[in-house]
């Protein structure tokens, strides 16, 4: 006796698949350069040293807990279109548009790093919008014509929240 396939019904969500696998590599992009940020800032997060650690400790911390969940909401976005999300190391530095920092900075170059690495985590996320809803919508809306982003543009990019106290990491040292 044959067993019997289960086959997914087909997903309509006024994306066509085209513009699915086309959202879902910018967010296979995306979750790639949000997983080096992420693994850079726990990095950063055990190994920073000096007069700054306990604040710099605290604020890395924070920060890579934010990218966490940020992951899991990218990744599963990808499964939501469709297509598998990429989940290992080799398929993460194939994607990924930052690369990894090789020992242990200082303090002050850690926080460089960071900064670096979110302002690209930013335009990997800029760069995955563009697909169109086609399904008919009021005027303006969904289906006018205009780019939509294909739901990448409501997922902030990983460590856009503000640092403990309130403080944004960016610009740090008066840049």
């Amino acid at each position: 006796m044959k067993a019997k396939r289960n086959t997914a019904p087909a997903i309509d969500i006024g994306i066509s698949a085209a513009d699915r696998a086309k959202i879902a590599k910018g967010l296979s992009r995306l979750l790639a350069d949000s997983y080096t940020l992420y693994l850079m800032t726990h990095n950063f997060h055990w190994n920073v040293k000096g007069p700054m650690f306990n604040t710099l400790h605290l604020m890395f911390m924070g920060q890579y807990t934010e990218q966490w969940n940020a992951l899991d909401l990218i990744a599963e976005r990808i499964r939501s279109l469709g297509v598998p999300a990429p989940g290992t190391y080799k398929e993460f530095v194939k994607l990924a548009s930052i690369k990894e920092v090789e020992g242990v900075p200082k303090a002050d170059d850690m926080i460089r790093h960071l900064v670096a690495a979110q302002e690209a985590t930013a335009r990997t996320a800029r760069k995955g919008q563009g697909a169109r809803d086609e399904r008919p919508r009021r005027a303006g809306g969904a289906g006018s014509g205009r780019p939509r982003a294909g739901g990448l543009a409501r997922i902030p990019p990983a460590g856009a929240g503000a640092a403990p106290g309130g403080r944004s990491p960016g610009r740090a040292g008066g840049r």
